[in-house]
């Protein structure tokens, strides 16, 4: 990711607009603990459905 940093000459090296102290950080880091949120249920979802999977095989043997 590129942050773009404000040139004021004194060279605080703060990204422009103040991005760390804006909602639009709080935003990112809630969209990304949503995201992994989603893929661990999706990782839980796959591995109950193979076990469920296996367990059918092994009934029909």
């Amino acid at each position: 990711m590129l942050l773009k940093v404000a040139n004021d000459g004194g060279g605080s090296g703060r990204p422009a607009g103040g991005l760390l102290d804006s909602p639009t950080l709080a935003r990112v880091e809630r969209a990304m603990l949503r995201h992994q949120e989603g893929s661990q249920r999706d990782a839980v979802a796959q591995e109950q459905a193979r076990a469920q999977y296996t367990q059918e095989m092994i009934a029909i043997c």
